[in-house]
C-alpha cells in the first residue's frame, strides 16, 4: 500500500526514533505542560537563590572594601621593606614577608612532587586491586580530616624538634 501524499517526512518535520518505531513527530513529551506549578516553584527558587547569593557577595565585597579603604593608607614601601623595631609600633615587615615566601616555596617543593606522584599512581599505574583500594581509603581519610588538625600536628612537630 503506497504512502499517502503529504506525509510527515515529505513535509520536513523531524521524526522521533522511539523504541516503538511509530515515526511520530518529535516534540515535547505528552506529559509536559507549558507552565505548571512545579516550573513556577523552580523559577521562584532560582530567583531567591540568586538574590541570596548576590546579597552574600555584596556583604563580602563591602567588608573587603572597608578593610582596603582603612588599611591601604598605612601600607607604604618603607613599611614593606623596613626591619622590625623592638620598641613601639614603627618598623616594617620585611623579615615576615621573606619568611612567608620561604615557607611557601618549601611547602610547594615538598608537596607538588608528592601530589603528582600520588595522582599518577592513582590514575595510571595502580590497576583496580588491593593497592588501589588502599590508596582510595587513604585519600578519603585524609580528605575527611579537618585542616586545623594538620596545622596542630605541624606545630607540635616543628616546635618540639
Amino acid at each position: 500500500m503506497p504512502e499517502p501524499e503529504g506525509t510527515i517526512l515529505e513535509r520536513g518535520l523531524p521524526v522521533s526514533d522511539g523504541p516503538e518505531g511509530r515515526g511520530l513527530p518529535a516534540g515535547p513529551p505528552h506529559h509536559a505542560r507549558p507552565f505548571s506549578a512545579r516550573r513556577w516553584a523552580d523559577q521562584l527558587l532560582l530567583v531567591v537563590t540568586a538574590a541570596c547569593a548576590l546579597a552574600a557577595v555584596g556583604v563580602l565585597l563591602s567588608i573587603v572594601a572597608a578593610i582596603l579603604l582603612r588599611g591601604l593608607p598605612a601600607v607604604s614601601w618603607q613599611f614593606l621593606t623596613d626591619q622590625i623595631r623592638l620598641v613601639g609600633a614603627s618598623g616594617g615587615i620585611l623579615y615576615n614577608l621573606v619568611g612567608t615566601l620561604i615557607l611557601i616555596a618549601a611547602a610547594a617543593a615538598i608537596s607538588a612532587p608528592l601530589a603528582v606522584g600520588v595522582a599518577l599512581a592513582h590514575g595510571v599505574y595502580l590497576p583496580g586491586g588491593r593497592a588501589r583500594r588502599a590508596l582510595n581509603l587513604l585519600l578519603y581519610t585524609l580528605n575527611g580530616v579537618p585542616s586545623i588538625l594538620f596545622g596542630i600536628l605541624g606545630l607540635i612537630v616543628f616546635v618540639k624538634f
